[in-house]
């Protein structure tokens, strides 16, 4: 358990690309995902912003419904997320265009889900001092309203600007919480993973990049 062996192909999966690695009970999937979060953290100029999306599934939504409530808890991922570096190393912040820090603004108040307050009590516990000031302002002061619509088709491409203006090179998406469902209800992941897979097509943009680690028979 000191010990992390990588496979053959994992320069291949730390590529600027997206992924799909399954494996059995046993395979090093949890080391493959602790290693490949820990390469985009080490990555430098420009940074990688890294987000866990943890899919979750309400019963009772159709299709189109179910697509919708997935990209909402895609958008809280990446805002979260966001958030969490900011409070770390608030220069990618405070040194970006002043478009990018009023859209920024706008994305994390538009799509953070939660109590604010509580969220910033977790922030708190890697914050540097003017990164925590910086991310309480943000979760507190309402931001102007920037866009008429909110759709995703009309979001995501000016993230993908934003984000680069912030200082980052792109951003790594997991998916979190896939091994739990697959012991408890493989059907249910089955119907999960095709859900999302119908939201891939709102996220064709070489800024993101999704890296997913699955169970399999």
């Amino acid at each position: 358990d000191q010990v992390f062996l990588p496979p053959r192909e994992f320069n291949l999966m730390t590529g600027p690309h997206s992924i799909l690695v399954m494996g059995g009970e046993g395979s090093g999937r949890t080391a493959l995902e602790i290693q490949l979060k820990a390469c985009a953290a080490q990555k430098e100029s420009p940074c990688l912003l890294t987000a866990s999306w943890r899919l979750q599934l309400s019963e009772g939504l159709d299709s189109s419904q179910q697509v919708a409530e997935l990209l909402a808890q895609g958008m809280d991922a990446i805002a979260f997320s966001f958030l969490q570096t900011l409070v770390r190393v608030p220069s990618f912040y405070s040194s970006a265009p002043s478009w990018a820090r009023d859209f920024a603004h706008w994305f994390v108040w538009q799509y953070l889900q939660g109590d604010h307050e509580f969220l910033l009590s977790r922030l708190s516990e890697r914050a540097v001092p003017d990164g925590l000031e910086i991310a309480a302002r943000l979760l507190s002061e309402s931001p102007r309203p920037l866009f008429p619509q909110h759709a995703p088709a009309f979001i995501l491409p000016r993230l993908t600007e934003a984000i680069k203006a912030l200082g980052f090179e792109g951003i790594w998406i997991f998916l979190d919480g896939l091994d739990a469902l697959y012991y408890t209800s493989p059907d249910q992941l089955e119907k999960f993973l095709n859900y999302f897979l119908s939201t891939l097509e709102y996220f064709e943009n070489p800024a993101f990049t999704f890296k997913i680690i699955t169970s399999h028979n």
